[in-house]
């Protein structure tokens, strides 16, 4: 039971880095200096990709390897972080963005909501989603090196 968390745990963190690096390669509406709101690539899966895959890597970590009280202070915030950090970021771009509002109400606010959304976003940006995979393989097998096993 234990490896099939495990096995879990590693495709969610694939998930979660390949949100990261398609949100990345492709600015939100959301950002400092917004992008464009057409939605394409890793925004048919959610609105929030970077946020999400922060919000993926404390909770895959909090439910699969948080076994002290350090882990859990540690990973415990990070959802929290994400879903309060992304709805007020949604709140606060709605009221002073007038394109975010058809931005927003196109896309989905929790990742895999929508499951076209997957293959719409895989169909779109394959190049920054094979990127953050292959980066989640190789994090995975340093992991050990790096912060301990895991």
């Amino acid at each position: 039971e234990a490896q099939g968390l495990r096995g879990l745990m590693f495709i969610g963190m694939g998930a979660a880095f390949a949100m990261a690096v398609a949100g990345l390669a492709r600015p939100s509406p959301a950002a400092v200096v917004p992008g464009a709101t057409e939605v394409r690539g890793i925004y048919h899966v959610t609105r929030h990709p970077v946020l999400m895959a922060l919000g993926f890597y404390g909770l895959l970590h909090l439910c699969v390897v948080a076994v002290n009280a350090t882990e859990l202070a540690f990973f415990a915030p990070f959802p929290l972080f994400v879903w309060i950090g992304a709805r007020h970021q949604d709140q606060r771009k709605l009221a002073s963005m007038p394109d975010y509002k058809r931005f927003h109400e196109a896309t989905p606010f929790a990742p895999f909501s929508r499951p076209a959304g997957v293959l719409a976003a895989l169909r779109e940006q394959p190049v920054p989603i094979a990127l953050g995979v292959a980066l989640a393989v190789v994090v995975r097998w340093f992991h050990p090196q790096l912060f301990g096993p895991g």
